[in-house]
This record gives C-alpha cells, sequence and structure tokens, in this order.
C-alpha cells in the first residue's frame, strides 16, 4: 500500500499474515525532496500537478516491445509549468526547467529507498502481489520493471493498428520469473462501482486506491458476519 505518509506491506502464505511493516515511505518524501531542490512551491499544488500529469497518459499505450508504461514528460504539461512564478520569459523557462529536474531526481531516490526497502522485506518467491495506495501510480514504471510485468495489449479491432491494455500482465523478460501485480485485488472496479466514481475520480485522483484497503477490509468482515 503506497500512502502518502506510510509505505505499508504485508506478507500472507497461505491466507494467514506472516509479516508486516509500514515505514514512514510515503509520497510526502518525493514531495519534500522537490521542495528542498526549489523554493516557493506550494505542496498541494505540487502534488496536485504531479497526478494530473500522470492521469493524462494513465493508459497510453507507447510502444509494442513489453515497454508499455513511462514517466510523463513533465516539462511539456501546463499543470507543471504553472507552478512556475516568474514573469520573466527566459526566468520562467529556467524555473520550470528547475521544477521538471527536482521532480526527476526527487523520484529517483524516492524509488531507491522503496526498492531498497522491498528487498529487504518482501520474501520471494511470490505468487503475486496487491497494489494499493495512490503513490502506486506514480512508480508504475519502476514497479513492473521490478516485478516483470508488462501490460498485455490487443487490438482495439481487427482493423486498426492502434492497441490497448488488456488489463492483464505478461512477463517483461521472458528470461526472468514474473511475479503479477494486482492493482487493488480486483477491488477498484468494485469501489469505482459502489461510490459511483467516475473515470477522473478513480484514476486522476486515485479515490479508488486510496479506499481499497479499508474497503477490503469492511468486506472481509462483511464475510465473516454472514459465515456464522
Amino acid at each position: 500500500m503506497f500512502g502518502h505518509r506510510n509505505t505499508t506491506a504485508l506478507y500472507f502464505d497461505r491466507g494467514q499474515l506472516k509479516l508486516g511493516d509500514s515505514p514512514l515511505l510515503g509520497f510526502a518524501n518525493m514531495l519534500d525532496i522537490v521542495l528542498d531542490m526549489t523554493s516557493g512551491l506550494d505542496r498541494e499544488r505540487l502534488a496536485s500537478a504531479i497526478f494530473d500529469a500522470r492521469y493524462t497518459i494513465i493508459n497510453k499505450v507507447y510502444s509494442k516491445d513489453r515497454n508499455h508504461s513511462a514517466r510523463p514528460n513533465w516539462i511539456t504539461f501546463d499543470q507543471i509549468q504553472a507552478l512556475a512564478s516568474a514573469k520573466d520569459p527566459s526566468l520562467r523557462e529556467k524555473e520550470i526547467s528547475h521544477i521538471v529536474d527536482a521532480i526527476r531526481v526527487a523520484t529517483a531516490q524516492y524509488w531507491d529507498k522503496l526498492k531498497r526497502w522491498m528487498d529487504k522485506i518482501l520474501p520471494r518467491p511470490l505468487n503475486e502481489v496487491i497494489i494499493g495506495g495512490g503513490a502506486a501510480y506514480h512508480v508504475e514504471v519502476e514497479l513492473e520493471t521490478y516485478f516483470n510485468c508488462a501490460w498485455q495489449l490487443k487490438k482495439i479491432d481487427e482493423y486498426s493498428s492502434v492497441y490497448e491494455r488488456t488489463g492483464q500482465y505478461i512477463p517483461k523478460d521472458d528470461k526472468l520469473p514474473m511475479i503479477p501485480m494486482v492493482w487493488g485485488s480486483g477491488f477498484i472496479t468494485q469501489v469505482q462501482e459502489t461510490f459511483n466514481l467516475d473515470e477522473e475520480q478513480t484514476y486522476r485522483y486515485s479515490t479508488s486506491a486510496r479506499l481499497v484497503d479499508c474497503f477490503g477490509m469492511f468486506d472481509y468482515l462483511l464475510g465473516m458476519e454472514t459465515s456464522q
């Protein structure tokens, strides 16, 4: 669960919780690095701009060679450009470039901390990993590489050259083992339907991903009640 303050891992073996850890490795760490490298940025506006840019390309297919996900080209997005406060065109351009560089550096450092933590806490082998939390979308590219996952694609129709994601993963590298990623353990769509969330609420604001953990617990407790 990739949250704002914490990142949480729970390991289950045959339905039993074997280990768990929840360090302060949330998305706030990434924002802190950007703020430390820049000046005058508002935290909420920064977070909103990053997720607005991410939402814009959430389902885009970049290639057919199993590298289907990519980081937004931050500098091209109006939301990121709007973070700059300089009025002079040349100074504004430099400020935007500085903000973009800070986001790139912060993302790399944020992922490095997450990777070293996951290397330490996650046992091997794993049958699957269930992903939740809005911050997971920010490091989707890294997660796919880490678990050796690539989106399976299909043509939108038999006459088209345009591809779309099927919602299923295949190995990014056939020579390496794949640990299938399950986004929200199937609950994201259920949460979306239950709370009547539109696509923007589900993906742009990550509302479904944020509710997956508590909704899953509710569903589990409800199942216990009805089974007695």
